[in-house]
């Protein structure tokens, strides 16, 4: 893959990076957590990354970034349980947050798509459309569903409980209103909208080169491997994530663009 930037003081490599813009919204909505080395003690190396794209406002977003990465970690299903306390986490914050918004009456919501590194394995948990994309041997993996309405699954899901699908401004939405079938938040929305993630398990192998986490700013104008290919040109995460930002934006992207890459390597065999 590329080459790793060391920082200038430290000498250390960079084994992430991030770049998130408003783009062309008058407002931002997006949030983001990167924490490429967490411990490397008592549970082996582990990091943490996750997007997070608000809707209805930014409250919900920045909640999450602010705390479903220490939910996970303070869970005592952690580290023997990591898929275990990752679900545990996203009940959780789904339960607090839910108790903010009733209390403050805020009808914020907003995806998740985070990342969990340890001992050389990725645990990925989503809800919405953000994504999470594995490069391996420069091909695009997809490592999460896009939870859009009119995905068969869901579109059945929500019609089950009452709610509708309908298609308005070139886009699919529930109930007439939001472009997401799965989110933490949206009280007028429940119990359509599904706050239970997606979670999957990989060992990082020899032939995974990096990973892209990043908002639909992103993913509705870049293609997975178009992305992909579009990091591999770079030089390290940092320009990558650039670089990415920087395309959506010329391919007319109107929405807030955050996305974090991180080069696995480093986290493989522990």
């Amino acid at each position: 893959c590329w080459k790793h930037r060391r920082g200038r003081r430290t000498g250390r490599r960079c084994r992430a990076a991030v770049q998130s813009v408003k783009g062309r919204r008058p407002y931002m909505e997006d949030a983001f957590v990167c924490l490429p080395k967490l411990s490397a003690t008592m549970v082996g190396r582990l990091a943490f990354f996750g997007v997070y794209d608000g809707h209805g406002g930014d409250k919900a977003s920045n909640y999450l970034s602010r705390y479903l990465h220490v939910l996970v970690l303070s869970s005592v299903r952690f580290p023997s349980e990591p898929v275990a306390a990752l679900m545990e986490a996203f009940q959780k914050i789904e339960e607090s947050w839910s108790q903010i918004a009733l209390v403050s009456k805020l009808r914020d919501g907003s995806t998740a798509s985070v990342v969990m590194i340890l001992k050389g394995t990725l645990y990925v948990a989503n809800l919405g459309d953000s994504r999470v994309v594995l490069s391996s041997r420069g091909e695009a993996l997809p490592l999460t569903k896009d939870h859009k309405p009119n995905d068969p699954d869901e579109r059945k899901r929500i019609e089950s409980l009452g709610g509708f699908v309908n298609h308005r401004r070139g886009t699919f939405r529930l109930n007439n209103v939001l472009s997401t079938s799965r989110a933490i938040g949206n009280l007028s929305l429940k119990p359509y909208v599904c706050s239970v993630p997606d979670v999957v398990r990989r060992k990082i192998s020899q032939e995974d080169n990096f990973l892209i986490v990043a908002s639909d700013g992103l993913w509705d104008v870049v293609s997975s491997q178009d992305a992909v290919d579009i990091c591999a040109r770079q030089r390290n995460v940092k320009e990558a994530s650039v670089a990415l930002v920087e395309e959506a934006i010329s391919r007319s992207g109107q929405d807030n663009i955050t996305a974090i890459v991180v080069a696995l390597q480093d986290y493989a065999y522990q």
